[in-house]
Parts: C-alpha cells; sequence; structure tokens
C-alpha cells in the first residue's frame, strides 16, 4: 500500500519535475561512486605508503644492518690476530660505529608499526629474539676483547700468562663465538621473511580494495545508467499512452459519440489536459443542439486530433491556435504542456 502510494504521488508530479527527480537520484549515485572512488584511492595511496615506510625501507635497513654485523664479526677476527697492543686498539675502536649503527636500525624498526601476518608470523616476537640473539653475540664479543686486552694492559700477569689470557680472548673470538653469530645471522634471516610476509598481506589487501571498488564502481554506475533509462522511459512512456488516449477520445468525439472520456486520474499535464477535454466534452454535450454546431464542433476536435496525433509521433513542434472558445483554452493547455 504504501509502495503503490508513493508511485502515485509520482505520478501526480509535473513531468519536468519527474525527470529532475530522476536525474536528481543518478546524481546522488554518481556521487556516491566518485566519493567510493576517492575513499579507495586514498586507502591505496596509504597502503603504498605504509609498504614503502614500514617494509621496503626497513627491508634496506637489514640488509644495511646484516652488512654491519658481518664486519663487526670480521674485526673481531682481526683483533685477535692483532700481534701488538697498538695493533688491538685499532681494531677495537672499529668495532663500536658497527655496533652503533646495527643498534639504531634496530630501533628505527622497533619504533614502526609491527604486526602480524596472515601466516602468524609476528615482527615484534621475532624482533625480540634477534635482540636477544644479538644480546648474547654482543657479550661473548665483549668477554673475548676484554680478555685479550687484559693480556696486553695487565702489569700483574706473568708473560706465559698473558699469553694464555690472549689465547683464551682469541678462541673466545674466532670459535666460541661463531654459535652466538649463527644464532644473529639466522634470527635476521627470519625478521627479513617475516617482513616480506607482512608486506605481501598488505599488498594482497590493497589489491582487494582495488578490485571490490572497481566491482562497486561499475556496478553503480550500470545501476545508474539503468536507472536513468527506467525512468525516463517510464516517463516517455506513461506520456505516450495519455496522448493515445486523449487522441483517441478526440477521434470517438470527432466521429459523433460525445460520450467517450478519456480515463487519466493523474494529477500531472497530461491528466489536467484530460479533465480539460472530458470537461470540455461535457459542455460540448449540453451545447450543442443543432447539426451545423455539432458539424462545427466536429471539425474543431478533427483539427485537435491532428495536433494531438503529430505530437504523439515525436513532433514536438506542432502547436495548437489559442481562440477564445473552449476549444483555445485546451489548445493553450496542449501547448503548454508539449514546450
Amino acid at each position: 500500500m504504501v509502495r503503490l502510494n508513493a508511485l502515485q504521488r509520482f505520478e501526480d508530479l509535473k513531468t519536468q519535475t519527474k525527470l529532475l527527480t530522476a536525474f536528481g537520484i543518478v546524481s546522488v549515485i554518481i556521487m556516491i561512486m566518485s566519493s567510493l572512488g576517492v575513499w579507495t584511492n586514498k586507502r591505496i595511496s596509504q597502503q603504498t605508503d605504509a609498504m614503502y615506510v614500514d617494509y621496503t625501507v626497513p627491508l634496506i635497513d637489514f640488509n644495511t644492518m646484516l652488512f654491519n654485523i658481518n664486519k663487526y664479526h670480521e674485526t673481531l677476527q682481526d683483533l685477535a690476530r692483532a700481534p701488538r697492543a697498538a695493533d688491538f686498539k685499532v681494531d677495537v675502536a672499529k668495532i663500536g660505529p658497527y655496533k652503533q649503527q646495527v643498534d639504531q636500525l634496530i630501533a628505527k624498526y622497533e619504533a614502526k608499526t609491527l604486526r602480524v601476518s596472515s601466516s602468524g608470523r609476528d615482527e615484534a616476537k621475532d624482533l625480540g629474539e634477534l635482540k636477544s640473539a644479538l644480546t648474547a653475540f654482543y657479550q661473548q664479543a665483549d668477554a673475548g676483547v676484554s680478555a685479550i686486552a687484559e693480556s696486553f694492559e695487565s702489569k700483574s700477569l706473568s708473560a706465559g700468562q698473558a699469553q694464555q689470557m690472549r689465547e683464551l680472548g682469541q678462541l673466545a673470538l674466532t670459535v666460541s663465538i661463531a654459535p652466538a653469530f649463527e644464532a644473529v645471522s639466522s634470527r635476521h634471516a627470519e625478521q627479513i621473511k617475516t617482513v616480506q610476509e607482512v608486506a605481501k598481506d598488505l599488498s594482497d589487501e590493497a589489491k582487494s580494495l582495488a578490485g571490490n571498488a572497481t566491482f562497486a564502481l561499475v556496478i553503480g554506475g550500470v545501476i545508474a545508467v539503468l536507472l536513468g533509462l527506467s525512468i525516463g522511459y517510464w516517463v516517455a512512456h506513461k506520456l505516450a499512452l495519455g496522448i493515445g488516449q486523449v487522441a483517441n477520445v478526440a477521434q470517438l468525439a470527432a466521429g459523433g459519440n460525445y460520450q467517450a472520456r478519456a480515463k487519466i486520474t493523474s494529477k500531472d499535464e497530461l491528466g489536467q489536459m484530460a479533465a480539460s477535454f472530458n470537461a470540455m466534452l461535457d459542455r460540448i454535450t449540453a451545447l450543442v443542439t443543432s447539426e451545423s454546431e455539432r458539424d462545427d464542433m466536429q471539425k474543431r476536435l478533427m483539427g485537435f486530433l491532428v495536433l494531438v496525433s503529430d505530437v504523439g509521433k515525436g513532433d514536438l513542434t506542432k502547436r495548437g491556435e489559442v481562440t477564445a472558445d473552449m476549444f483555445g483554452n485546451l489548445a493553450d493547455g496542449f501547448n503548454l504542456m508539449v514546450t
């Protein structure tokens, strides 16, 4: 019932209002689709920025980190073989910047948003394990470096004791430290895999977002086009049917059947014209008494029938003659409708 009432109210609107309403609905759909497109582009841009800032840059940083860890380890090997205290001090001075660079890259990565991949790989968890492996590696390195430094600098050790201390330090930096270095390398590789998987998830999410938005835009566009065409066709069809019915009644009246009436109940221009035409026929029925008057009325009706027929065929340039009688009023209303 509510649907029928809404449809009836729409039918009662003026033709121009109907068309404007249809265009308004289509425009709203187009605006919604445009807003969806803008939102999608913004989300994809955000995803792209996140992939670059949070994953492309960290992958580059992790390669730099691995380079510094390897240089740190190589320098440990060099200072373990240093024959003199002066050479040892030169090598010790080199390892500090490598460690500092690694720590800075770790802190930079830790400051970003850490995520969990769809496969369950956790950036925060893997980073914690990498930091633990680095701590153990540094502790082993510090112990070896301290032992060698003691062998060179302590005055309380005999030459034999100093040599033994140096050999212990060398053993720590060349053999004992190997498992710790391998653990760091392994955890570093795992962290890289985790970063790559999370980056892949973001890439897949962006692709899915773009695909869904494209589908929604296509569907929305199709709906807008179909809705516009449907309403336009419906308005044109109703107008053509109404004009055809008025033309048929005019033809019947021109043939002498003054009891024919147009059955159009809408309150738009077509309904108003039909009501005026029916009222005119009522007046004709009441006023026409002589054969000559009847013939004149039929002639005027035939002229109006030709006009309605031409307009019904699509010739909207036709206009009725506006006179002072009832036919003039009807022609004036008809001219207003087709204007």
